[in-house]
């Protein structure tokens, strides 16, 4: 009975990883997908992540079938090794957009600036 409850918990520890790292990908791709005129490389990039996101949802799915002999802990580690990269990647991306942003702001400012010494 506690292994079978341990073997359930540990289901659905794998597939919330899986729901994490879908998530995060799914923002990867969309910042990758907004990229306009993106080079090769970057768009090789987002095809490798959306194949990794429909890896990670199939092996969720198969969690509820899992045989007896496989060794869940190893499944475990690599959600979660693949969840730490995603994660990573998305702290890269955010700070890159935070930067943008404050870019775009500084431009709006010194074209304001500009726009009024025309104008005297």
């Amino acid at each position: 009975m506690a292994e079978t409850l341990g073997a359930a918990a540990s289901i659905v520890g794998i597939a919330s990883l899986a729901g994490q790292i879908c998530s995060g990908v799914q923002q990867l791709y969309a910042f990758v997908d907004s990229i306009k005129h993106a080079p090769s490389d970057i768009q090789n990039i987002k095809n490798d992540i959306f194949l990794i996101e429909r890896v990670v949802r199939r092996m969720a799915e198969d969690c509820s079938d899992l045989p007896e002999h496989l060794d869940i802990d190893i499944l475990k580690s690599s959600f979660e090794l693949c969840l730490s990269r995603v994660n990573r990647l998305l702290t890269i991306i955010q700070s890159l957009d935070t930067s943008s942003q404050k870019n775009r702001t500084i431009k709006l400012v010194k074209a304001t600036v500009k726009k009024t010494r025309v104008a005297e």
